[in-house]
């Protein structure tokens, strides 16, 4: 099985074909029910979609999050979660 890491080494963004980096476990759980509400179109009637998120990728450059579904990256633009804007130092 490929490791997340060997990943990074082929995978690009799909929208800027720039390189792409392992989401932090934290970005992960936060942005999970938002991708569960994305997958499942908001409906809880058992989907056979959205399976188990694992992982995510993100493109710095375009804010982006990929999810990783059951060991599958899902590289599809309309898939991906626009990252949260970040916190602002005060």
């Amino acid at each position: 099985m490929v490791s997340y890491q060997e990943l990074l080494e082929i995978l690009a963004c799909p929208r800027c074909k720039g390189a792409l980096t392992l989401a932090d476990k934290s970005l992960v759980e936060e942005l999970r029910p938002q991708w569960r509400e994305k997958m499942t179109g908001g409906s809880s009637a058992g989907s056979a979609r959205p399976g188990q998120l694992e992982a995510g990728f993100v493109c710095v450059t375009c804010r982006l999050f990929y999810a990783v579904v059951d060991g599958i990256p899902d590289l599809v633009l309309d898939d991906a979660l626009a990252l949260p804007p970040p916190a602002m130092e005060t």
